[in-house]
C-alpha cells in the first residue's frame, strides 16, 4: 500500500504518542493533552498542505514527515488517554452489571 510521507508521519506519530503516554507520560499528564493543544499541533501540517495546494511553494517529503509526525503524536497523546478513560468506564459499568 503506497502512502505519502505525511501519512507515514501521522501513523508513526500516533503510535509514538500512544507509546509515550502508556510508558510513562500517564503520570505526568493523566488526562492526556487537551483537544485545543492537539488541534494547535495540527496547524503546521494544515499550513503545509494549504501553501502547497495554493501553489505558494512545493513541500518536501522531509517537511511532510515532520509536520505529520507532530500532528500525529499530539493526536495520539489526546486519543489514547481518552480511549483509556472510556474503556475503563465501560469495564466498570459491565462489572457492576454482572455483579463483580
Amino acid at each position: 500500500m503506497a502512502i505519502c510521507a505525511r501519512c507515514t508521519g501521522l501513523y508513526a506519530g500516533v503510535c509514538a504518542g500512544g507509546l509515550v503516554w502508556a510508558l510513562g507520560l500517564r503520570r505526568a499528564i493523566p488526562g492526556g493533552l487537551s483537544i485545543s493543544i492537539a488541534a494547535w499541533a495540527l496547524v503546521p501540517m494544515a499550513a503545509d498542505v494549504l501553501t502547497q495546494m495554493t501553489g505558494w511553494r512545493e513541500s518536501t517529503n522531509v517537511l511532510r514527515l515532520i509536520t505529520g509526525s507532530l500532528g500525529g503524536s499530539a493526536a495520539g497523546l489526546w486519543f489514547f488517554p481518552l480511549l483509556s478513560r472510556t474503556t475503563g468506564r465501560i469495564g466498570r459499568e459491565r462489572s457492576t452489571e454482572i455483579g463483580g
